[in-house]
């Protein structure tokens, strides 16, 4: 039997499913694990966030409007989450990762060949100011569109455009020797 996708398993969840979310869970968590450990730097601080994600998600299931894709909502919603957890913690800048988190975190849609260079390219996301490094991660890491980024971060289509191109800008002077001579 091919595997539900997480639109349907949330539909039938916030219908009442309650064996539903098991399975939304295991189809999500990766995902959202893996933007949070890129975001925070920290694997313990992303499992807390992680937690906390999936339990705002059962607290407001029956607001799910069926038809709307689920993972910008639950990004949404873990965005937010790690945001109040760095203010009320009083910190306004992540701490640096340590490589293996990077490394052991998923990214599922950028796929590079050379892992030194998805390594450095990693760290240099992470050292963009948070803005341009939120629409990064969302809409190349995690694959939303400019439109689910823009309600994944509470903001306008035009201001996440401006993030990113100023992000891409920025990524391209860091990385510009990296990427001289190598094949596409």
């Amino acid at each position: 039997m091919p595997q539900e996708s997480p639109e349907t398993l949330m539909e039938r969840y916030s219908a009442g499913d309650a064996g539903a979310f098991g399975d939304l869970y295991q189809s999500l968590s990766p995902r959202v694990f893996g933007y949070l450990c890129r975001s925070l730097g920290d694997r313990d601080l992303a499992r807390e966030v992680l937690q906390e994600t999936f339990l705002r998600l059962h607290r407001v299931r029956t607001r799910y409007q069926v038809g709307e894709r689920v993972l910008p909502w639950v990004l949404t919603i873990a965005g937010n989450l790690r945001r109040d957890m760095l203010r009320r913690r009083g910190r306004r800048k992540e701490t640096p990762t340590e490589q293996e988190d990077l490394e052991a975190a998923p990214a599922p849609e950028v796929e590079l060949p050379d892992a030194d260079l998805a390594a450095r390219l990693l760290a240099a996301v992470r050292a963009l100011p948070p803005g341009q490094r939120d629409v990064i991660l969302l809409h190349k890491y995690e694959g939303l569109s400019f439109d689910e980024v823009a309600r994944a971060t509470g903001s306008t289509v035009g201001a996440v455009k401006l993030r990113a191109f100023r992000g891409y800008e920025s990524l391209r002077k860091r990385l510009g020797e990296s990427l001289r001579g190598r094949k596409p």
